[in-house]
């Protein structure tokens, strides 16, 4: 009889250990999507691309910026996920088409993977905006030459949905070809009435303007 009980303690033991695994496995398999952080790349248009163009080495990077994959999925650029922006990209502009989860995962984009020489998105007159954000969240562009773009460098809307948290940083901005419009601002920030906009910073940039403001703000 007392074998038998001893035998019953040793069972619900198990059993109650399997459970408390199986539990931590399910919290693990959850918070892993949470914590997945890839490094994407891209460089300048050319014919043939790289590689797989699947951008995800430098061998293989995106074949410009027309050439994004932007999504929560794998192999796609989302939420932790740092683009690596290569060379001087030429009349294209970077669409941003996905948020970060929060000040801790940020859609980073950075030009500095050669520090000695920041990649350039160079508008060439040919386009109307350089970087482009609208409804999105939780994004930092850094190290980067932006300039020549038509009517703006960069424009942050709040239109499709509400903007927070976007951190411009060490940016290198000259829109003195801009045309002469009254929208030729050189950054941007455009809110849509009854939509937000709010924690956006623009840290140690320089930007050189000479048609509009340099920065701008307003509510259509």
């Amino acid at each position: 009889m007392l074998l038998r009980r001893s035998k019953q303690k040793m069972d619900y033991k198990i059993l109650k250990n399997k459970v408390l695994f199986l539990g931590l496995l399910m919290q693990l398999t959850i918070m892993i999507p949470s914590l997945r952080a890839e490094s994407f790349f891209v460089r300048p248009t050319q014919q043939g691309g790289y590689g797989t163009g699947d951008g995800l080495s430098y061998a293989n990077a995106f074949n410009g910026l027309n050439a994004l994959v932007w999504g929560s999925g794998t192999g796609e650029i989302g939420a932790g996920d740092t683009l690596w922006v290569i060379g001087t990209h030429t009349g294209e502009t970077l669409n941003i088409q996905e948020s970060g989860n929060d000040s801790n995962s940020f859609v980073r984009i950075r030009g500095d993977y050669d520090p000695l020489n920041h990649a350039v998105i160079d508008g060439n007159s040919l386009v109307n905006i350089a970087i482009y954000i609208d409804g999105h969240k939780y994004i930092k562009i850094s190290n980067l030459n932006i300039k020549n773009s038509l009517v703006n460098e960069i424009l942050v809307k709040a239109q499709t949905g509400n903007v927070d948290g976007i951190v411009l940083e060490y940016l290198n901005i000259d829109h003195s070809l801009s045309a002469a419009t009254s929208e030729a601002n050189t950054i941007w920030f455009r809110n849509t009435y009854g939509l937000e906009m709010k924690n956006v910073f623009i840290l140690n940039c320089t930007v050189k303007a000479t048609q509009q403001p340099g920065v701008y703000a307003n509510s259509d």
